[in-house]
């Protein structure tokens, strides 16, 4: 399902739906977008750049020129960008006539390790991140990683936040090896350990949960964070992998390395006490909980686990992580 540059080119010179359009933002459509020749001859959806994107608004622009482009049910919906993009791609081509195929080049790195694989889609809503979606398997997934060289470098570690989680979830016995930056043959390689996890679990009804690790917290980071100081979705999970991990009652040199690393990459969190609550407020409606209580996924070094938390223990890892960020 992942293809390389070659192939890539190849997949697309040779596609034999109806129609097919592309969905894009506009930073990817000026800066990507002309060196895809293979994908001139298509119609191209441009949307806003950035998390606010994901909306019930953006997905109804995109249905509408869906429409407009005449696809049909043989047609095909192409993501071209980061999360964002493949998020909304995957959206509008799982409920466009009750679904057609969708196909992902993903163009950070992110998306790369991450959001592209997998077939989870989503928008946000004012009661949080991704709480409407569906699961929409891509029926290919193109790299070119030359297009990673526009990308800024807060954006790269950005990306790496995610291919270490993976790491760490699924392969703990290499972890050591995931250093900054990322060769092409690690991004590969976490991208298909990704794909194999979520190939055995499509709907995340066991193991593909181990890879929800730090999204709980970071989530909640994320929504508070995002708008007013500009907070990426990796450095969210960073920070929030970093006070999941209170949750793990065993001495790690992997909490050490990543408390370490955090501090040295991402950019502090603007985290205060008084915002307690309304993070314990934004963990209560997560997706991820059920009736009854609150799970998460913790990579301990016995192996990955599944753990419920309580609300006590949450606030307790706040504190914890107050020492952390003001130490």
């Amino acid at each position: 399902m992942i293809h390389d540059s070659q192939s890539s080119k190849e997949i697309l010179r040779s596609l034999s739906y109806d129609r097919v359009a592309i969905v894009t933002d506009k930073h990817v459509e000026s800066l990507v977008w002309p060196q895809m020749d293979e994908l001139h001859p298509f119609s191209k959806i441009v949307i806003d750049p950035g998390e606010s994107s994901k909306s019930q608004a953006t997905v109804s622009f995109i249905l509408d020129q869906m429409h407009q482009a005449g696809l049909s049910r043989k047609s095909l919906l192409v993501g071209l960008g980061g999360g964002v993009v493949t998020d909304l791609a995957g959206y509008c081509a799982s409920i466009y006539m009750r679904g057609i195929d969708v196909m992902h080049i993903p163009t950070t790195l992110l998306a790369m390790v991450d959001a592209a694989i997998g077939g989870k889609t989503g928008i946000n809503t004012h009661w949080g991140k991704n709480m409407v979606g569906t699961f929409h398997t891509p029926v290919a997934i193109l790299y070119f990683p030359d297009v990673l060289q526009h990308l800024p470098k807060r954006h790269h570690k950005a990306g790496f936040v995610e291919a270490w989680k993976t790491t760490i979830m699924c392969k703990p016995n290499v972890w050591k090896e995931m250093e900054y930056p990322l060769t092409r043959k690690q991004i590969t390689d976490v991208a298909e350990t990704k794909l194999t996890l979520v190939e055995t679990d499509i709907t995340e009804k066991g193991k593909r949960a181990w890879l929800n690790f730090g999204h709980s917290f970071g989530h909640a980071f994320e929504h508070l964070y995002h708008l007013e100081y500009g907070l990426l979705h990796g450095e969210a999970i960073a920070w929030g992998m970093l006070t999941e991990m209170y949750f793990i009652d065993e001495n790690t040199h992997y909490r050490s390395f990543w408390t370490n690393w955090v501090k040295a990459n991402i950019p502090p969190l603007p985290y205060k006490p008084e915002h307690c609550n309304q993070v314990i407020e934004l963990m209560r409606s997560d997706k991820k909980n059920s009736a009854d209580g609150q799970y998460f996924a913790l990579p301990f070094p016995s192996g990955s686990k599944i753990v419920a938390v309580d609300e006590g223990q949450q606030r307790e890892a706040l504190r914890w992580l107050e020492t952390i960020i003001y130490h």
